[in-house]
Order: C-alpha cells, then structure tokens, then sequence
C-alpha cells in the first residue's frame, strides 16, 4: 500500500488543493486510456496523506467482481485527492461501481469522476452514473453520456463535508463514510446502457486497437 500512496503522491504534485481542473475526455479516450476495466464493491476507505501531509486523499480498496479488460487482482485501490470537491467523486461504502482504471503510477480512474460509474435501480432499470452524476444512455444505438439526474433531497446527507461520519469496514472496525447521495430518474425515458452494453462498447474498441 505504502508503494501505491508514493505513486499517487507523482499524480498529485501537478494538482491543486483549492481548484482542479479536469480534461474532458470523450467516453472512446476513458475506454481507451484505461488499463483495468471492471466492475467492483467498496469495502473501505481511508484518508491517506499525501505531499508530505500537506494534501490528504482518499483511498479505497474495491473487491472485484467481474474484470472486463486489463488484469487487477482479486482486491485493488483507487485513490482522488479531496473526495467530494472540486469534481472528485466520492464514493460509497458498500455500493458497486464500475471502474475504469488508469496504471498504477496514478492509482486513480480516468479522469476521476468520467471513469467510475455507480452502479444503481432507479425504477427497476439498472443505471450507470458516473461520478460527475452523468447516465450511460444508447443513442442511435451507441453508448453516450446522457443528463444528470437529479439528487433526491430526502437522501442528501445532512452532515457536512468536512465531517463525513463513521462507517464500517467488512472487519467491523471504523472507516470513512464516503457516500453518494441515491438518484432518481428525470421525467425523460431515456434508453439507459447496461453493463452488456459497455462490454460490446469496450469490445469494439478491442477491434479498432
């Protein structure tokens, strides 16, 4: 672990704690720039200091379900510096995703919340989110980004950022709550992607390579 927080450590120097400013990649470059492909659960998450204490960011250790493409081992991590600003997604205990992982030298997704997808229900449709609160629709019979939907107010959390509570590991003990808040579809019927869709979506980009 001690080797993966120096590697984020490289990742970071270029970062600013009070402003990020993030590329805009299209979905073909987060497929393609990815080196690890898979879906996951959040089982921990832990700040970790970064920049000699003078950065803290959050790392957590995803149990993986299903590996796409690429190679990851049965467990791995994923790291944003000031989960929760500034565009870095904060994830949530307990909760599937979907990741697009970059090498271990960043330690990250790509382009931190274009390459991580919440996988969710909403109206008993699976829904991939991304973590800048973007859905995977089909248009035209390809994988695009579709609208935002909009946060339930009921389910927002109601503590403040800067103090994200206790939750708990799979071994009982403490950890960070990293919590997304539950979504809820908009009055439009889009035509949300499945993860069948994203997996033909990652296999054409196979073809071209």
């Amino acid at each position: 672990m001690r080797r993966s927080l120096i590697a984020i450590a490289v990742f970071l120097v270029a970062v600013s704690a009070s402003a990020t400013v993030m590329l805009r990649h299209t979905l073909d470059q987060v497929r393609d720039r990815a080196q690890a492909i898979f879906t996951g659960r959040v089982v921990q998450a832990q700040l970790v200091p970064v920049m000699e204490g003078k950065l803290h960011a959050t790392e957590y250790v995803i149990e993986v379900e299903t590996l796409i493409e690429g190679a990851v081992g049965q467990t791995t991590t994923v790291a944003y510096l000031n989960a929760g600003y500034n565009g870095s997604p904060l994830l949530e205990i307990g909760e599937r995703y979907l990741f697009f992982k970059t090498g271990p030298q960043n330690n990250t997704t790509v382009g931190w919340g274009q390459g991580v997808y919440h996988i969710e229900t909403v109206e008993n449709q699976t829904v991939l989110v991304s973590g800048d609160g973007e859905t995977l629709v089909i248009v035209d019979g390809k994988l695009a980004r579709g609208a935002k939907l909009r946060a339930s107010a009921e389910t927002m959390p109601s503590d403040p950022q800067d103090k994200p509570g206790i939750a708990r590991n799979v071994d009982g003990t403490a950890a960070i709550r990293a919590r997304t808040a539950s979504a809820v579809a908009t009055n439009e019927r889009p035509a949300y992607a499945t993860l069948d869709d994203v997996r033909h979506f990652i296999a054409a980009g196979k073809e071209k390579r």
